[in-house]
């Protein structure tokens, strides 16, 4: 449900524009319009249509992943010979300095404080996507399955250690040997691994891309709007009307007193002419389907960690999802982390296919692993709700959530210092 807008709108008082229609842009409009704000959210693409569409699914509150300690590891990382992670040089020269921080960041000393930080958020993830879920009419979109992440060389004595210290920590957890898979998924060919993980608590959207759409029509159906059209600028209104802004786009202008950028990994390059460069980068991920072959099923998603890929069971068939490419927005598309996570696949169920043509989508992340949530501290009524990583899915409704109750001048449901734009 999209609106067409060819000339220059006037704002109420309480009313906001959102750059960006993934998933946290959504949920942003969406908790913003719960209270009473009139928003227009501006996009592109179509709500859902982006990065949002292609993600595993998984809405989970593991902690995020920290630059790797050991020495083996950034050897092959800097071999380029691992499929979880690869780079290209233009996307190492272009993110080198947010690449640095993020090696900064991870210094035991320092995670371990973002990683409870991050906790405050995740924590909520499920309770606020029910909320909407409910309300949008979609919880058919959501099962409540849990997923596995299984590894092929670890030993399973410091797999077990690993399963108690996360359960110590609060974490929903479970061991799994190769036995205990083969029992809940029969087809997966479970002599493949050492052992792993089954968490617990996560959740699997089917169909990510259906899930944000629901979302934003329920927006829609209660007095929100969407434009398709790209922005151009973001302007301080300076005519002596008052504060605000005018969001230029190439279907027409916009005005309100304010603004949220949620624009994902194009946020930089929303902000720049406003002189603002978050330590922001692009991990390029790429997916792809199948259908299983004979009498196989595919209960749950499997995390495959040693050859870094996700197989999950989506309504457009068996989704494998790629690790990471530090990759320029601009550069080609290189298949070589799917075609391997393809043949490692092939080894764990049988699959025929693909089914689908290949996708490729940008994941934001930031330097110290935690998205951006507050205003802006140049700019009174710029809002930023961008960063989430490969977890936005997990984190858009609760992010959303957050920067209303922030913008609204309510008392925030969770500290939200750690996640202000003013930290860089």
């Amino acid at each position: 449900m999209v609106a067409s807008q060819q000339t220059k709108t006037k704002e109420s008082v309480n009313s906001a524009i959102v750059i960006g229609a993934g998933i946290v842009g959504v949920c942003s409009a969406w908790h913003l319009q719960r209270r009473g704000y009139s928003v227009v959210v501006i996009d592109r693409e179509l709500p859902g249509n982006a990065t949002s569409w292609g993600n595993a699914g998984l809405i989970k509150r593991l902690p995020p992943s920290p630059f790797p300690r050991r020495l083996a590891k950034r050897a092959s990382i800097v071999a380029n010979s691992r499929n979880d992670t690869r780079y290209t040089v233009s996307g190492m020269m272009e993110y080198y300095y947010p690449l640095f921080l993020y090696w900064w960041y991870s210094r035991p000393s320092i995670f371990s404080r973002i990683v409870k930080e991050y906790a405050t958020l995740a924590e909520h993830c499920t309770q606020e996507h029910n909320i909407m879920a409910k309300a949008a009419k979609c919880e058919h979109l959501l099962q409540r399955t849990g997923f596995f992440e299984m590894f092929r060389s670890k030993p399973m004595q410091l797999i077990r250690e690993s399963v108690m210290g996360q359960q110590n920590e609060g974490q929903a957890v479970e061991l799994v040997t190769p036995e205990e898979l083969t029992r809940r998924e029969p087809s997966a060919n479970a002599s493949l691994f050492t052992g792993g993980y089954f968490f617990t608590d996560a959740w699997l959207a089917t169909d990510p891309g259906e899930l944000v759409k629901a979302y934003a029509n329920h927006f829609v159906s209660v007095g929100g709007t969407i434009i398709r059209a790209t922005v151009k600028s973001i302007t301080p209104r300076s005519d002596g009307s008052g504060s605000g802004y005018i969001v230029t786009t190439n279907n027409g202008s916009f005005e309100a007193p304010l603004v949220v950028v949620a624009a994902g990994p194009w946020s930089n390059e929303v902000l720049r002419p406003l002189g603002y460069q978050f330590p922001l980068y692009a991990l390029r991920g790429y997916n792809t389907h199948f259908r299983l072959a004979g009498d196989a099923q595919l209960h749950h998603t499997i995390v495959d960690v040693d050859y870094g890929y996700t197989l999950g069971p989506m309504h457009q068939g068996i989704r494998i999802n790629t690790g990471g490419e530090m990759a320029s927005i601009t550069s080609p598309q290189n298949e070589i982390q799917l075609k391997a996570a393809e043949s490692a696949a092939r080894q764990l169920i049988p699959l025929e296919g693909p089914i689908s043509k290949t996708w490729a989508g940008y994941r934001p992340c930031t330097s110290d692993m935690k998205p951006i949530i507050g205003e802006s501290p140049h700019h009174p009524g710029l809002w930023m709700c961008f960063g989430h990583g490969s977890n936005g899915l997990t984190l858009g409704p609760v992010s959303g959530r957050l920067l209303a109750e922030l913008i609204a001048g309510e008392t925030p449901f969770i500290d939200a210092r750690p996640f202000s734009a003013t930290r860089f």
